[in-house]
């Protein structure tokens, strides 16, 4: 796969894989937690934070991976801790999104930036929120991780990725706090509210019903409500949360000429 070469010789032929998924050799390495050969590359010269593969660099490998171990080589040969690039962005939304709390705390305590933004998720809160590493968001938010960043594709916060998945405890956390972020809107006007009610998590409606600062007539982009949604996927208790809490006009349509009732009957959920 590579051949090393001695010592101060020229290196750079030996530091490439042929894999486009594990990059440069040390990527490889840190990746497969074979210690000895990171060793090795890095006394041949290997850079550190060179480019590459799936996960950016050697550092995002070894984070995504949980090898303590390389990363703490890794750091002792100077490797930046915010390189940003791959997959997941850098090191610390790597971690964040495997649940990797130790290699976390690592990150943090040698001037890893939370609110970096790059990636798939666009930051380490928005990556530990959607994989329901709880303790991660909270350590995040220790460290003055900002609650109202939105991923550059589809806009959604932390609290909207755990709602659509239904992490009660993360989405439940930031509330009355004086952060900002719980309800803002993603890139086609939908809060929180509409992604816990989306997939029928009704503790997680009722937190943000009882929260005072959710309304339950919003109306996003398209002019669908929580309930018109709710209705077209058929969740019956989050139907009946919605109803108990405000007044339903079931004749109201979206953009579209669509009503709650015409979403019901499309969707064999007239019972509803």
């Amino acid at each position: 796969m590579f051949a090393i070469g001695k010592r101060g010789g020229d290196s750079s032929g030996l530091m490439k894989v042929p894999s486009p998924r594990l990059g440069t050799a040390l990527q490889a390495a840190s990746f497969k937690e074979h210690k000895r050969i990171v060793q090795v590359l890095l006394n041949q010269g290997a850079e550190v934070d060179t480019e590459g593969g799936t996960h950016g660099n050697a550092i995002q490998d070894a984070f995504f991976s949980g090898h303590e171990n390389i990363v703490r080589i890794l750091l002792e040969q100077g490797a930046d801790v915010n390189a940003s690039g791959g997959l997941h962005g850098n090191a610390l939304q790597a971690a964040s999104f495997r649940g990797h709390e130790i290699l976390v705390q690592i990150l943090l305590d040698h001037g890893a930036d939370p609110n970096v933004q790059d990636g798939g998720y666009g930051s380490a809160l928005q990556a530990a929120s959607s994989g329901g590493h709880t303790r991660i968001v909270k350590m995040l938010v220790g460290k003055g991780a900002s609650l109202d960043v939105r991923d550059y594709v589809y806009g959604y916060t932390p609290i909207s990725l755990a709602a659509d998945k239904g992490f009660n405890d993360i989405v439940r956390f930031p509330f009355g706090t004086e952060r900002n972020g719980a309800d803002l809107k993603s890139h086609c006007g939908r809060t929180p509210l509409f992604f816990a009610a989306k997939n029928g998590h009704g503790v997680l409606v009722k937190a943000r019903l009882s929260s005072g600062s959710a309304s339950p007539d919003q109306k996003d982009h398209y002019g669908s409500s929580p309930l018109s949604i709710v209705v077209r996927h058929g969740h019956m208790e989050v139907v009946k949360i919605l109803v108990a809490t405000f007044s339903v006009t079931y004749d109201d349509h979206d953009n579209y000429g669509r009503s709650i009732l015409w979403w019901a009957n499309q969707s064999g959920n007239a019972e509803v």
